[in-house]
């Protein structure tokens, strides 16, 4: 904070959510903390009525930092009922900038944010920025070789659709500008993971630091970990959904790229319903797909 420059307003704000997470939070929180900045970031944590210590231990912390830590207490669980926990983070943000972490991932180097915010700062074409992590299974580190390809550290929407590029959530940095107003069809994805970074890309490029910067937890209770158990036509179809509705989200300025990754996807979807003998289905996908190839 001594190298803050006098302002009452934060110009980022690190969106941390958190549920059961007594085990990781507080390596989490201690990432937050020791950021070396010369600008005012504020912590908003939102606990979603943790069954844990986990509020516990964010009291703690506020304790210590009343400043700059910002706590959300949920009374009920959100999730349970369908409400997504980041867009509720997001909208008593203050910042220009938002950074993403959830409560059992962190960050490992302390200039990530100065280097991210510098970055954008300085590139006003770019709507986002992220790094390469390291990924622990069960306590166990590993390194996930990302970005392999130079072109793609700079890269649109055209290239994350293409090439399938994997970007951690606890890696990024965006203009908060580019998401301000949040379409209804969001609220109803199960995961807005994947729909953030297309949203964000499709109106400036992500810029990505092959430095790694933080590290992405894996463990039996982590979302990513339940989610990936969803496989088959579910995980398809959600694919399917988020694509079609980023569509009219662009007002058809990408459709381009989208409709390339669509037509993929309803192959694949035909030859599922294929094998499964579902021939209407599979004459429904394939339509589908000449329609992405007409447009």
């Amino acid at each position: 904070m001594q190298n803050w420059h006098k302002s009452d307003k934060p110009l980022v704000s690190i969106c941390c959510t958190t549920y059961n997470h007594e085990a990781f939070i507080a390596k989490a929180l201690d990432g937050f903390l020791m950021q070396e900045t010369n600008f005012p970031f504020e912590i908003l944590i939102r606990d979603d009525c943790s069954t844990d210590n986990t509020a516990q231990i964010i009291r703690e912390y506020v304790k210590k930092y009343p400043h700059i830590i910002k706590p959300i207490y949920e009374a009920e669980n959100q999730f349970s009922k369908g409400v997504k926990p980041m867009p509720v983070v997001f909208k008593k943000a203050m910042g220009k900038y938002l950074a993403l972490c959830e409560g059992d991932d962190y960050w490992t180097d302390k200039t990530k944010l100065h280097k991210q915010i510098n970055f954008l700062s300085n590139n006003p074409s770019f709507s986002m920025s992220s790094h390469s992590v390291r990924f622990e299974f069960d306590g166990i580190v590993e390194k996930r070789k990302q970005y392999a390809d130079a072109p793609v550290i700079n890269a649109g929407l055209s290239e994350i659709l293409g090439k399938g590029l994997f970007i951690a959530l606890n890696s990024i940095v965006f203009r908060r500008e580019y998401f301000l107003d949040i379409p209804s069809w969001f609220y109803k994805l199960t995961s807005g993971h994947k729909a953030l970074i297309y949203m964000l890309t499709g109106q400036g490029k992500n810029h990505h630091f092959m430095q790694e910067m933080g590290v992405k937890r894996r463990h039996p209770g982590g979302v990513t970990v339940r989610l990936k158990k969803v496989r088959g036509e579910t995980y398809l179809s959600r694919n399917i959904y988020l694509l079609e509705n980023l569509k009219s989200y662009f007002t058809h300025t990408q459709d381009v790229p989208i409709n390339k990754k669509l037509k993929k996807l309803y192959f694949r979807q035909a030859l599922q319903a294929l094998r499964k003998l579902k021939i209407i289905d599979v004459f429904q996908s394939i339509l589908h797909m000449l329609k992405c190839s007409v447009l």
